[in-house]
């Protein structure tokens, strides 16, 4: 059983890699639609999205699976449910990449605010840090992800900063549809 048990692991390791390379170009096409939007970059991030709610539901089937006929313990069972979470992060980082790709079209004439917000480089700096932390996960790279969560203390003050932009006035209800 412990050799059955070591293949499922992998899989599960591998779709998990496959699912964040999928969600990591969604995410890089949702930053890039931020600077060009268009109706065909809006298409190609929703086509990927079906593509990562199948991985999601076939990672979570795999871990339910890895639960009930195997019952992994200490390290292993650590590993499944911190699979089960990031499944449930990266198939939510899908989705938000789609909502910013459909409000992104709609204030596509007013991308030098945008740009001049600073929300173009806070979203690259997120987009590093979804590629880092799998890395750091898979390779067990405790340092990497340290690494991470100090920038992900950069990103919250640059939200901050944008939230306090000229700019956020106009585009908060651009962003959320109300307006247009």
């Amino acid at each position: 059983m412990p050799h059955q048990f070591g293949f499922g692991m992998e899989e599960l390791k591998a779709n998990l890699t496959l699912m964040s390379s999928l969600v990591n170009h969604q995410v890089q096409q949702a930053v890039n639609s931020l600077t060009r939007a268009s109706s065909n970059i809006y298409k190609e991030i929703k086509l990927k999205d079906d593509e990562i709610d199948a991985f999601d539901e076939l990672l979570q089937v795999q871990c339910e699976n890895m639960f009930a006929l195997q019952q992994p313990i200490a390290n292993d069972l650590r590993f499944v449910i911190t699979s089960l979470m990031i499944n449930n992060q990266l198939e939510r980082c899908g989705n938000i990449s789609v909502s910013i790709a459909n409000r992104t079209k709609k204030i596509n004439a007013h991308k030098n605010l945008i740009l001049e917000s600073g929300i173009v480089d806070m979203a690259k700096e997120a987009h590093k840090m979804i590629s880092q932390v799998i890395e750091a996960f898979l390779n067990s790279n405790l340092e990497l992800a340290n690494n991470v969560i100090v920038k992900d203390d950069k990103v919250d003050e640059q939200n901050s900063l944008v939230g306090a932009s000229k700019n956020i006035n106009f585009l908060c209800p651009a962003l959320r549809d109300e307006i247009f």
